[in-house]
């Protein structure tokens, strides 16, 4: 695998821009390069940490990713890649099958996850992701789909999060991950904020509902 280096790096960005086609970077160990742009397609790459991507840029399955990578908006992703902790995506990106994700990634709303894929600890998407079924969170838990209410957390900054999972409602708030159960356990013996309380009585029912609409669908042959 060939290094990338900054000289080597513009070179080829500027007979991209020349020709007035994306640049194409294939077999790179982009280590020494921290800024990419926009529109820009990898192939068999390997990249440093805190590396930083533009926007529309394209990623092959066999590239390589270290710690604390962001991606900018509508970037896509082919099948199996493998992301480590505390990557950050822009809106809209989108994600082929198989994909990993490790501790404490960060997406932004409309993102879209093929299937199997699996997302480590303390995860964070925004609104209106979607999945491709199949997908595991926090590292356990075969998600169906969620609620997350902003800012709803001991601290708030916080968000809690309801998985609607094939193992019941499993509950994240702050630093507790567990049963829907278990939080309403807690927050009932620690004497807390009955708020909590009506929130997983809200997921409740909506999971619910979604599940008889779920098994209407399969009955009805309904889209």
């Amino acid at each position: 695998m060939e290094k990338l280096t900054l000289e080597k790096y513009r070179e080829l960005h500027d007979a991209a821009v020349r020709e007035e086609v994306p640049l194409t970077l294939e077999n790179y160990d982009c280590i020494a390069i921290s800024i990419f742009d926009d529109t820009t397609v990898f192939k068999n790459c390997k990249f440093g940490w805190e590396t930083s991507f533009g926007q529309e840029c394209y990623f092959d399955k066999n590239c390589v990713f270290d710690s604390k990578c962001s991606f900018g908006a509508c970037s896509e992703f082919d099948a199996g890649c493998v992301f480590p902790a505390c990557s950050r995506f822009g809106s809209s990106c989108r994600f082929g099958n198989n994909c990993q994700f490790d501790n404490d990634c960060w997406f932004a709303a409309r993102c879209k996850f093929g299937y199997n894929c699996i997302f480590g600890y303390q995860c964070t998407f925004a609104e209106l992701c979607s999945f491709g079924g199949n997908a595991i969170v926090e590292n356990a838990y075969h998600l169906i789909n969620f609620i997350k209410l902003q800012g709803f957390g001991r601290r708030e900054s916080s968000d809690t999060y309801f998985f609607n999972c094939k193992e019941g409602i499993i509950v994240r708030s702050d630093f507790f991950i567990g049963t829907i159960e278990e939080f309403q356990k807690e927050i009932k013996d620690e004497k807390g904020d009955k708020c909590y309380l009506d929130a997983c009585r809200l997921a409740e029912k909506k999971f619910k509902r979604s599940k008889i609409q779920r098994l209407a669908r399969r009955i009805f042959n309904l889209n």
